[in-house]
């Protein structure tokens, strides 16, 4: 495989390494990975795994459970953002596969978001996030769902500085911590909450509730309907890993929650992976992706 000099190409040369994964063979799609530290494989089959090593021995378990593909794999694209050092793609991918050793067919669906970046030896694998989520297009109704956002109200400082990538992070934390007291929440904690997000038309949410949503509007609604749910709480992070180029950045977090949900005095442990794609604009970085997974409390494998 020669040097993947665009965004674009690398896309293309994934796809065709996840067919021969399929084949047993995870050769053609390492040859794609980063050799830096901070590149991770989140798949459903067990916790994030960081580093070139442990992937390599991480998608050679996986690609030993195929023996060849019952019908071609096909990618639905629903999201694709580059800019010159790292771009990141959200989709589906689809096939039905043989099983190792007994050859029984079996349907495979993952919904997935795949990071690259433009390094030395041109643009590489360093983040590939898979779940099951939304794959059979459902997800719950929010027609009827009142808005908790309210609109911001002239000369109010209701947005929480984010000058770098650093900073964004933090504010992206802050706000997760504020949604575990949403339907308790002031309004204008809640307008802090929702200037996290860019207003790009490619803003996406990847939460475990269905399939991706985006555009704000759309983001918005679902926001308002998990915010109403919870009445109080706390998150702790748990950072896998992140990465930064001058306009684009990503972190994987681990978001171990406790709260109360609206209704209950009950506490509900929830444990989440997270992958944060914060983007530099003229009013400072902002939120253009969240992909969340739910997980029994998994911890990555790094060294």
């Amino acid at each position: 495989m020669g040097v993947l000099t665009t965004f674009d190409a690398a896309v293309a040369a994934s796809h065709d390494a996840l067919r021969s994964m399929t084949q047993g063979d995870n050769r053609p799609t390492m040859a794609l990975w980063s050799r830096r530290e901070d590149a991770v494989l989140a798949n459903p089959l067990g916790p994030p795994v960081a580093g070139w090593a442990n992937i390599d021995r991480e998608s050679a378990r996986v690609a030993a459970m195929f023996a060849g593909e019952v019908e071609p794999m096909t990618f639905e694209e629903v999201v694709r953002v580059a800019t010159p050092d790292l771009g990141y793609l959200v989709g589906f991918e689809r096939s039905r596969v043989k099983r190792a050793g007994s050859g029984e067919a079996a349907s495979m669906a993952l919904r997935v978001t795949t990071v690259f970046r433009r390094e030395e030896d041109g643009w590489k694998l360093v983040l590939r996030f898979a779940d099951r989520n939304g794959t059979d297009g459902k997800r719950p109704d929010r027609s009827n769902v009142p808005n908790l956002f309210p609109p911001p109200e002239p000369g109010a400082d209701e947005s929480i500085p984010t000058p770098d990538f650093d900073a964004a992070v933090a504010a992206n934390r802050q706000v997760q911590r504020l949604t575990t007291h949403g339907a308790t929440a002031s309004p204008a904690d809640r307008r802090r909450a929702s200037n996290v997000w860019s207003r790009r038309d490619e803003v996406t949410l990847a939460n475990p509730l269905g399939p991706p949503i985006v555009g704000y509007a759309n983001i918005e609604r679902e926001a308002s309907a998990v915010l109403a749910s919870f009445a109080g709480g706390g998150v702790e992070f748990e950072e896998v890993t992140r990465a930064a180029t001058p306009e684009l950045g990503f972190i994987l977090d681990i978001e171990r929650i406790q709260a109360r949900r609206v209704g209950s005095d009950a506490i509900t442990a929830l444990d989440l992976r997270v992958l944060t794609m914060l983007r530099r604009e003229e009013g400072g970085w902002k939120r253009v992706l969240r992909h969340a997974d739910r997980i029994p409390g998994a911890r990555a494998i790094t060294g």
